[in-house]
């Protein structure tokens, strides 16, 4: 995640420069590793999974619950797209 020190156009943040004030673009934060899913594994809050292609963050403490079951309300479900 970038966040723009100024006004730019065509400059993207990951090219390379020679010194961090060359750049337009402060690093704000690195993306997690998104892991396969496993039914196996107990994943906890913010743990981040890839699945059938989508990546996927756990709301709260889960296993065996795949993050494309279906459900009612969103809020019955541990999983939630990621933005990453």
């Amino acid at each position: 995640v970038y966040e723009a020190k100024w006004w730019t156009r065509s400059f993207a943040p990951d090219t390379s420069v020679i010194n961090p004030w060359n750049t337009p673009w402060e690093e704000l934060s690195t993306p997690p590793t998104a892991g396969t899913w496993s039914s196996y594994a107990t994943y906890v809050s913010g743990d981040v999974v890839s699945y059938n292609g989508i990546v996927y963050e756990a709301k709260w403490w889960t296993r065996s619950f795949a993050p494309d079951t279906s459900v009612i309300n969103p809020w019955d479900t541990p999983w939630k797209e990621s933005s990453f």
